[in-house]
């Protein structure tokens, strides 16, 4: 109940800013990026934008949706909630991970949770993306052939 309560103190804007910044295809703004940094990196530069305090505010409510402190950890480190951002090669160390994509992978991860959670809560996925159930069941013909599709040959 704890996790809806934390949701329902933001706004559908700031959960789309939100999403945007830390470059979820859950947004319904999704740019896809390649080889290019999120945009939370750029805001968090300046720590007096107003990008950089609405970023901060909203991850600061989506805190207790976190569950790994592992997770969190990463999450901490490399928004610079506490601190400054530290690099992937430092936090790995700190972590005790050999290579610097296990935590570019932990942290994806839990944005990808986040984003995933907030975007069903707040109806912003893509209708491709929605979990249908089917009221209807369908019957199928046992006498249809199949062969014309390549199941039977």
């Amino acid at each position: 109940m704890k996790e809806v309560n934390c949701m329902n103190t933001l706004s559908k804007e700031d959960v789309i800013f939100f999403l945007d910044a830390i470059g979820s295809t859950s947004s319904p703004n999704t740019t896809y990026r390649f080889n290019k940094r999120s945009p939370y990196m750029e805001y968090l530069k300046d720590r007096n934008s107003e990008q950089c305090r609405r970023f901060l505010r909203v991850a600061e409510v989506l805190w207790p949706l976190v569950k790994n402190d592992r997770k969190a950890v990463v999450l901490e480190s490399r928004w610079g909630i506490y601190e400054g951002i530290i690099s992937l090669k430092d936090l790995g160390v700190r972590l005790g991970l050999k290579i610097n994509e296990s935590v570019r992978y932990l942290q994806k991860k839990c944005e990808g949770e986040l984003a995933k959670q907030l975007a069903e809560h707040f109806d912003l996925l893509p209708e491709h993306k929605r979990v249908r159930v089917s009221t209807v069941e369908q019957d199928v013909d046992s006498n249809e052939d199949w062969s014309y599709r390549g199941y039977l040959k």
